[in-house]
């Protein structure tokens, strides 16, 4: 037959009523619905993503030594990483390819080396100096305290 059911006495609704015409029930549209079903959805997204932030979700995994060393090869491979001094801590990288990478690539490279020069030192402290091959200007440091600092 069409119409609405109230959802409270369960009454098939005939026209364009916005209540209840035994109950007196207010009758929500489906884009009511719809719009407090998003907003739900939308509290849920923010109230979780800090807790994934928190405890470490989305954080990469560290490499072993023997993965470390084989990721600087390949790095080496791709003439990505041109040079890398260990015991100054600094890797020297063309440019042009570094300029490929997204942020969040460029930290995860740089985490590596650095763990590749402490790992060749025998230090637990991880920090390194990402330089231009061609001019020796800074890019990007990843220094003790685990932060990150971009150079134009």
């Amino acid at each position: 037959m069409g119409g609405k059911v109230c959802a409270r006495c369960k009454k098939t609704l005939l026209g364009k009523f916005n209540y209840c015409t035994s109950c007196g029930a207010k009758i929500k549209s489906t884009s009511e619905r719809i719009f407090l079903i998003v907003i739900v959805v939308v509290i849920i997204v923010f109230s979780v993503s800090p807790l994934i932030i928190k405890y470490g979700v989305n954080k990469p995994k560290q490499l072993t030594k023997f993965e470390i060393e084989e990721y600087v090869e390949r790095l080496k491979r791709k003439e990505i990483l041109k040079k890398i001094d260990t015991l100054n801590n600094k890797a020297y990288v063309s440019l042009i390819v570094w300029s490929l990478f997204a942020n969040n690539q460029k930290k995860e490279i740089s985490r590596n080396l650095a763990s590749y020069c402490a790992y060749k030192k025998g230090q637990k402290h991880n920090f390194i100096s990402i330089l231009d091959i061609k001019t020796k200007r800074v890019l990007l440091t990843y220094d003790l305290t685990g932060k990150y600092k971009f150079f134009r």
